[in-house]
């Protein structure tokens, strides 16, 4: 009987910290309504923090973005010369465009969804990278960047 308790009491600790809410694949920015395309991710929580697919939202703002599979780093770049470094597992977030220094220390670290094939970084630091704030429209079940 305790192993079933201690199983049944595991069980509500891991589902509990898994999404809150339903995926999403729509996100507002700046007012404009924007999809992630089929096969590019989606809008998801992990203990209570939203993340967006790095590709995504990065290439939405023109960078190139490219992955290094052997030290599973995320990189990108863009034509003005602003350029990004990301790495699974790791909860800093290097950038030379970042006033005061390189790096952002993220809460969470950024992760792989293996069977998407798609890295995911929390969304309220990639709103403040390009100026914008997070937030999520429980109601509409929408991420918006907002000024």
């Amino acid at each position: 009987m305790k192993k079933f308790v201690s199983l049944v009491l595991f069980l509500c600790v891991m589902l509990g910290s898994v999404s809150a809410f339903a995926a999403s694949n729509e996100v507002v920015i700046d007012g404009e309504k924007i999809e992630i395309a089929e096969g590019f991710g989606e809008i998801t929580t992990v203990d209570d923090t939203v993340f967006i697919p790095i590709r995504f939202i990065f290439e939405h703002f023109g960078y190139q973005i490219e992955w290094a599979e052997a030290e599973r780093l995320v990189m990108g770049a863009d034509e003005k010369g602003a350029m990004i470094v990301l790495q699974v597992d790791n909860n800093l977030f290097f950038a030379n465009l970042i006033e005061g220094g390189s790096k952002i220390e993220m809460g969470k670290p950024v992760f792989l969804n293996n069977e998407q094939g798609r890295t995911y970084m929390p969304a309220s630091i990639a709103a403040f990278y390009f100026g914008f704030d997070a937030k999520f429209n429980i109601e509409t079940n929408t991420l918006e960047f907002v000024k």
